[in-house]
């Protein structure tokens, strides 16, 4: 069993970096990181070490949606396919901004230590007038929590 998770890993991470270098991903959101806890503790520092963030894309000629945490200075990230995709809107009011709850299932390998699992994310949005601020809380299969704070760089279109 643990082979056939080594192969995947590996067969993944061959499809992704083959995407990367030949420009077949399309990004749909990044979100910039400014505030990072793991199990309450703050980790904070070491994601801005590394300039990471975390971004929605697409392979492209595919419908599918992805998911992943980037490390660039590091070369290494967690990725993979988003599912159970569920949106609640509310409007603005003259008391609170527009905001929006995405949660989903992804479905994840990290390329730096070869673990898969899936993890219930929730993705908080509050659309400011200077940007739009978010919330990303996940919890994996082992019941670890991370919840990642910041800003989204553009804007976003799930196509939901």
């Amino acid at each position: 069993m643990k082979k056939y998770y080594i192969i995947l890993i590996l067969t993944l991470t061959v499809k992704l970096c083959t995407a990367q270098q030949s420009n077949d991903i399309s990004e749909l959101a990044r979100f910039i990181i400014s505030d990072v806890r793991l199990n309450n503790a703050d980790v904070t520092q070491q994601y801005l070490d590394a300039n990471a963030y975390l971004v929605f894309y697409r392979i492209n000629g595919s419908e599918q949606i992805y998911f992943a945490g980037v490390w660039p200075k590091k070369g290494t990230q967690s990725y993979g396919r988003v599912y159970n995709v569920e949106t609640t809107q509310n409007v603005g009011t003259q008391t609170e901004y527009r905001n929006e709850t995405i949660s989903f299932k992804w479905s994840y390998a990290n390329s730096y230590d070869n673990k898969v699992g899936t993890a219930s994310v929730i993705l908080g949005l509050v659309y400011k007038p200077n940007g739009t601020a978010f919330v990303l809380t996940m919890r994996t299969e082992t019941l670890d929590e991370s919840v990642y704070r910041g800003y989204l760089s553009g804007s976003l279109d799930l196509g939901h």
